[in-house]
């Protein structure tokens, strides 16, 4: 393990006066004369900046720059690679103000809030993504259905503990679902072989295994208690694992289940199956409270954070939403039902976020079903990513033109773009707190800044900030 410390640095292009017309003998003549610039003399050279020299219009440009960069406190960690680095995850680590990215060969690193950089090889040969785990998420996973896995402690760096070891290629188990145990450092999976598996993230050991004779596990309620962890079954019963091993079944869909969610508030389970139904379901009462059919596959079920409204997305459908006060449901309003993906409730839970395609993103007000706003990239290109800063009310739109726009959260309107890129973006986060945002690059770096909704300049990211 290395430990390195990458700092931004922004370079200046120290402009004067360039003495034209005199003899080559004169030891002026090859010089330019710097110093510091005063109010005075920049406010003249920005009041005639169409006459400027082009030593004076870079100094401008640099000055600027350097601004730009302290009002958004700019980082750039990591070294740039000459190969593109595909990246399985990247984020703010909850243990500090700092991030972490892991790569899919295994390796990483975790950068400090002050700039200092843990660097950590590879212990497994792929990944495919990665999840924050495990009481305050002080762990990351990294993922593979059919690889050996990867946990890192936040806390401890030097903690890299391999999960689920193969030692062959062939005749893998795969791996249906991974699901964190309630205020334990647990994880659950659902295996190949109807078998239930639980694994210590901090020994990296598995403590327990079932194997289920009549079904096959594939989807578990993420933050199941570990004396009753819900799962969802290729048979399509949803069922209850008790301490003592036993499996009691819940209710069932006709179709395997593909997602599971629970809303603490009421007590309720919400699954969605294959054969495109959704059952909402009270724990308390063991009843079924209510059955909806989709004409496609019911693939993906949101929760508000309020408790106060379901939101189910149906393959080629258009998001459906079931008042739990009312048990009412309807449709969200959209051009078209394609493709709606990475879902998230905003707030309270009464404004809701989805990206269509590749090309547009809603944003709805579920108490009524409006779309309040419909964004596409405002300078062109498709929809990479995005996130929010409900601290500044701002949606950020990371696009393949490999910008990041601020967009208002709740009247849908372009605001500016703080960030342009020359390397590839693959992606963006923003801390928990909705202070900072993180943009990770295709070469291998990540890029730091603090959210400011009246930043209006737009910083480029180029060579001269990106080669360190």
């Amino acid at each position: 393990m290395t430990t390195s410390r990458s700092n931004f640095a922004l370079a200046f292009v120290a402009g004067g006066l360039l003495l034209a017309g005199c003899s080559s003998t004169l030891p002026q003549s090859d010089k330019t004369f710097t110093g510091p610039l005063s109010a005075e003399r920049e406010a003249r050279m920005r009041e005639n900046r169409l006459v400027l020299s082009d030593a004076e219009d870079k100094e401008l440009d640099a000055i600027d720059r350097e601004r730009l960069a302290l009002a958004l406190d700019l980082k750039v960690f990591g070294k740039a690679s000459d190969d593109p680095r595909p990246v399985a995850g990247f984020g703010f680590a909850s243990q500090s103000h700092g991030s972490y990215v892991i790569y899919r060969d295994g390796s990483g690193n975790l950068f400090s809030d002050t700039g200092t950089e843990t660097s950590f090889e590879s212990m497994v040969k792929r990944l495919e993504g990665v999840f924050p785990a495990g009481p305050e998420a002080k762990h990351i996973i990294g993922t593979h259905p059919r690889g050996t896995m990867m946990v890192l402690d936040t806390g401890n760096p030097e903690k890299h503990i391999v999960l689920r070891p193969q030692t062959s290629t062939f005749n893998q188990v795969h791996v249906y679902d991974i699901a964190t145990i309630a205020d334990l450092p647990y994880v659950a999976m659902a295996t190949e072989g109807g078998q239930l598996e639980l694994w210590d993230m901090n020994s990296g050991d598995r403590i327990e295994v079932r194997e289920l004779a009549d079904v096959q596990p594939r989807r578990i309620l993420d933050g199941s208690s570990l004396d009753r962890i819900v799962f969802g079954t290729n048979e399509g019963e949803v069922r209850e694992w008790n301490k003592v091993g036993d499996s009691t079944t819940l209710y069932r869909h006709v179709g395997p289940v593909l997602d599971l969610q629970y809303v603490a508030a009421r007590d309720i389970l919400v699954s969605s199956a294959k054969d495109g139904t959704l059952i909402i379901y009270d724990r308390a009462a063991q009843a079924v409270l209510d059955e909806i059919e989709f004409e496609t596959v019911a693939y993906r079920v949101h929760v508000s954070p309020n408790g106060t409204h379901v939101i189910a997305i149906p393959s080629l459908g258009i998001p459906y939403v079931i008042n739990l006060e009312t048990m009412e449901g309807f449709e969200l309003s959209a051009n078209s039902g394609a493709d709606i993906v990475d879902g998230q409730f905003i707030g309270d839970g009464n404004l809701f976020i989805a990206r269509q395609g590749a090309d547009r993103l809603y944003i709805w007000d579920v108490r009524h079903g409006a779309a309040i706003a419909e964004i596409q990239p405002q300078l062109g290109g498709g929809l990479l990513d995005f996130a929010v800063s409900e601290e500044n009310g701002l949606l950020m739109v990371a696009t393949t033109g490999n910008t990041v726009e601020y967009w208002d959260l709740k009247s849908g309107s372009y605001i500016s773009t703080p960030i342009k890129s020359e390397k590839e973006i693959a992606g963006i986060s923003v801390s928990d707190d909705g202070k900072r945002a993180l943009v990770a690059l295709n070469n291998g770096q990540m890029v730091d800044w603090q959210i400011d909704r009246d930043i209006s300049g737009a910083y480029v990211l180029n060579d001269d900030n990106l080669s360190g």
